[in-house]
């Protein structure tokens, strides 16, 4: 910090001196295809400087250059870090008007992750069903942890996240089970007739997540279940009875209950279910 002595009665100018306190990046390593940002903080260097940048990595290449101007004493740049970067990149800043420059501690890059084969062990699911949610990675450490997310599928991208939680590679994979429960209210699912797009299922994927580097998985599509039993007026079962039900999508299933007045019909089309009695009618 500068320090100007003298009376305090008297006006007197003082020329303050420039300089490039800090040039540095964001974090200490990153994976090639990704990015990575230099920082620059300065003192005493007026707004709109013109502040030049340039990138190079260990064997000299010039990975960007660029000519950008400085604001309150500040400036950040994005660099995308190219797939054939070498081990290190080093920024180096110059303000030509002040005549001064400053190079940063390099950056480490590693070879670009590779995710691959991202996917669950079912197209569908039940509730309470236990997934295995399994993925290859190459060119990440043994051990470090990976991050699952979880997401409910939106047509126009607005995808909800359900859950999200740790996952540890090993020997480049990625094997984790999830419990599945549905945490929604299934009426509030549209029926066929109530969407301009007609019945669209509740789906969900997963996204895997190691640093910078993220790919999704396919869709697990959720299929649910319904009870149906049917009693006299005194609480008694009403057996072998015909029924017919109307399910979210536009199908019809028929049937007919038990001994026990009772049916169970499973693997359906999630949403609200509409149930009649033919001979009752």
């Amino acid at each position: 910090m500068a320090e100007v002595k003298g009376n305090t009665d008297k006006v007197k100018s003082e020329k303050l001196t420039s300089s490039i306190q800090q040039v540095y990046w964001n974090k200490r390593a990153a994976f090639a295809g990704s990015k990575g940002i230099v920082e620059v903080l300065t003192n005493y260097v007026g707004n709109n400087s013109k502040i030049k940048i340039k990138v190079t990595d260990s064997s000299g290449k010039t990975i960007k250059k660029e000519e950008k101007k400085i604001s309150g004493s500040y400036m950040a740049m994005e660099i995308p870090i190219p797939e054939d970067a070498g081990e290190q990149l080093t920024a180096e800043v110059e303000l030509p008007k002040h005549s001064l420059n400053k190079k940063s501690k390099p950056l480490s890059v590693f070879p670009p992750v590779q995710i691959s084969n991202v996917k669950w062990d079912k197209e569908t699911v039940h509730r309470g069903e236990i997934l295995k949610l399994t993925a290859d990675v190459k060119n990440f450490p043994t051990g470090a942890d990976a991050l699952i997310q979880i997401f409910e599928y939106d047509s126009e991208g607005a995808h909800d996240l359900v859950t999200r939680f740790p996952a540890i590679v090993k020997n480049d994979k990625i094997e984790i089970f999830w419990e599945f429960e549905f945490k929604g209210d299934v009426k509030d699912i549209p029926r066929h007739e109530e969407s301009e797009s007609g019945y669209l299922p509740p789906k969900f994927f997963f996204r895997v997540n190691l640093l910078d580097v993220f790919k999704d998985s396919g869709f697990v599509e959720f299929k649910d279940f319904i009870r149906i039993e049917l009693k006299d007026g005194d609480g008694n079962p009403i057996p072998n009875e015909k029924y017919k039900m109307y399910l979210p999508d536009g199908s019809v299933r028929e049937g007919k209950l038990d001994e026990q007045g009772t049916a169970l019909e499973e693997n359906i089309p999630a949403g609200e279910t509409v149930v009649i009695f033919p001979d009752r009618i």
